[in-house]
């Protein structure tokens, strides 16, 4: 049994033969380059029905002043009432601001005051929002906040009310608004959610700018059942609350930056 073997070499100057010695393609290349790159500033971001509720104001010598606010609704939980037709007495309580915490960013042991305040202008769930976009609110002397900034950072704190021991920043809102909203019980405004919405178009979070440097930012989470606004009050001589609810509603943050005298200032 005889086996032959062969092979070939692959040609590397198939048609140089067809090319004069003076019209072949000759190449230069340099191992030394030098790149210019520049940072371009975005105009704004999609920040609308994101996973976290963020406001807070942090500052450091690197990229300046960060300012983060929250606008967003809050709704109806249930419907038709706000409270089930009774012949007992009833007496409005309180009215809280309650959000579940994520996280922070920043120093803890910065104590923000923190300011609520109204909205004036509708907000729609279906609607693009950017991180530029403002909303119209009451004027600054209306804030629903009941003077009891500033308030302590604590996303490891665990609390007790109504049962629930999430870590929760709890903002009492003013009796003027608890009593507005407690007189529409039975009322067209708490027939429905869109109803709702058209008299109360949500709400506006805020806080001062840290003067310093340090601040920082907090991340509480609007699909949480323990952020939510409740509205306390009693039934004759039992305790009782509503909730709504910001989970479903539109939402977006409002975000701002000042480079002045950072390292990356223009």
């Amino acid at each position: 049994m005889v086996l032959f073997l062969s092979n070939c070499k692959k040609p590397e100057d198939i048609g140089l033969n067809t090319l004069p010695s003076d019209d072949l393609l000759g190449t230069e290349f340099s191992d030394t380059v030098t790149i210019f790159t520049t940072t371009i500033r975005e105009d704004s971001l999609r920040a609308d029905e994101l996973s976290r509720v963020v406001f807070g104001s942090v500052r450091d010598a690197v990229t300046g002043l960060t300012t983060s606010e929250y606008y967003g609704q809050v709704l109806l939980s249930s419907t038709p009432n706000l409270i089930a037709d009774s012949t007992k007495p009833r007496v409005a309580d309180s009215l809280v601001l309650s959000l579940a915490y994520i996280g922070t960013y920043g120093d803890n042991a910065f104590k923000p005051n923190i300011h609520v305040y109204r909205l004036t202008e509708d907000m729609h769930v279906d609607s693009p929002y950017y991180s530029n976009k403002t909303f119209q609110t009451e004027v600054l002397d209306q804030e629903f906040t009941d003077g009891l900034t500033p308030y302590d950072i604590a996303p490891t704190t665990y609390l007790h009310f109504d049962s629930d021991s999430t870590p929760r920043l709890r903002i009492r809102l003013k009796d003027a608004l608890r009593d507005e909203i407690f007189s529409k019980n039975s009322h067209t405004e708490l027939s429905s959610n869109d109803y709702w919405k058209a008299y109360f178009k949500g709400l506006h979070i805020k806080i001062d700018p840290v003067p310093g440097n340090g601040g920082a930012l907090m991340y509480f989470s609007p699909t949480s059942a323990s952020t939510k606004m409740t509205l306390y009050y009693h039934e004759d001589t039992t305790a009782k609350s509503y909730s709504f609810t910001l989970s479903s509603g539109a939402r977006v943050h409002h975000t701002e930056h000042d480079y002045t005298g950072s390292l990356v200032e223009p």
